[in-house]
């Protein structure tokens, strides 16, 4: 993973820049990302940060989504136009793969476009879309970029949530009026899910029981696990796996710490300050600057 540098990253970096307060930082981050865009307004995956070649050539709906979302919260923290066309190109290019088939499951979705199952409609992608559409749109008012908006949050809460099991769906593999639903849970889908619709009450905006998403990966995805890294074991570390899978096997930092910042926005204060703690401790013990899941060696040169 070194000398990669992926535009999910780079967007996410220029959000926490920004957000921090180091605009300057996070400004050539976004100067950066602006002379690779593709002429079709979207990223490739992946680039050489030695020499800016391009290492994966997929455009995948997420990473650009997250870019756009970077763009947005560039321009409301700082009132700075640099990157609005950029946002919007991008916006565009991804608005040309929504499904516009009002008898389609899939209606409103966007799907993947890129990556080993380009026309999966996943949920964990629109989640990420409709937060760049609709802050694009309180930007500069188009009713078009609402509209799309629209469409994703009626697609997810209407189609993909279940509100009898009270969590997301991993989505449909295709456009269609009978396309093939993946009911796996994945975590990011019930911590994100949250963090886009739910008030700090938990509640959707049609009165969904959106924390049961949270109540669901407590019971089913948390794990007491051993961080393992060389020398270091760290022991009774509770958090995440990735998905309901039949046998939880490690903890997923990552994923742990976006169901901190769920816990945080409903008001589960408690229950998010000791899972960040969990993951403190692993990150603390760790002779790496980075903590990506228990049972991982990350390299050291």
């Amino acid at each position: 993973i070194r000398d990669r540098g992926w535009t999910y990253d780079q967007g996410l970096a220029a959000i926490a820049f920004t957000v921090g307060g180091d605009t300057h930082t996070a400004k050539k981050i976004l100067n950066g990302m602006k002379i690779k865009q593709n002429s079709d307004g979207s990223w490739y995956r992946c680039y050489d940060t030695s020499d800016g070649s391009v290492v994966n050539t997929d455009k995948m709906a997420g990473h650009n989504a997250w870019m756009v979302q970077a763009c947005n919260i560039y321009r409301s923290r700082t009132g700075q136009t640099d990157f609005d066309d950029m946002a919007e190109r991008c916006l565009d290019y991804l608005k040309s793969y929504q499904d516009t088939n009002a008898s389609n499951k899939t209606y409103g979705g966007i799907k993947m476009i890129g990556g080993g199952n380009p026309e999966v409609v996943a949920t964990e992608n629109n989640i990420s879309l409709y937060p760049a559409f609709y802050y694009r749109y309180l930007i500069n008012g188009s009713t078009g970029y609402l509209t799309s908006a629209n469409l994703i949050k009626d697609y997810l809460l209407n189609e993909i949530w279940n509100d009898t099991g009270k969590y997301f769906w991993a989505g449909y593999n295709e456009y269609g009026a009978n396309p093939t639903l993946d009911e796996t849970v994945y975590l990011d889908n019930q911590s994100w899910g949250n963090l886009c619709f739910a008030d700090h009450n938990g509640h959707g905006p049609g009165g969904e029981n959106l924390a049961g998403a949270l109540t669901y990966a407590y019971d089913n995805i948390r794990i007491t696990d051993t961080y393992v890294n060389g020398d270091v074991t760290v022991t009774d570390i509770q958090g995440f796996d990735e998905y309901d899978k039949a046998t939880l096997d490690r903890i997923w930092f990552e994923g742990t710490n976006s169901m901190v910042a769920a816990y945080y926005w409903v008001c589960s204060t408690d229950t998010a300050d000791s899972f960040h703690y969990q993951s403190t401790r692993a990150k603390d013990a760790s002779t790496t600057t980075a903590v990506s899941y228990t049972h991982l060696t990350l390299p050291t040169n």
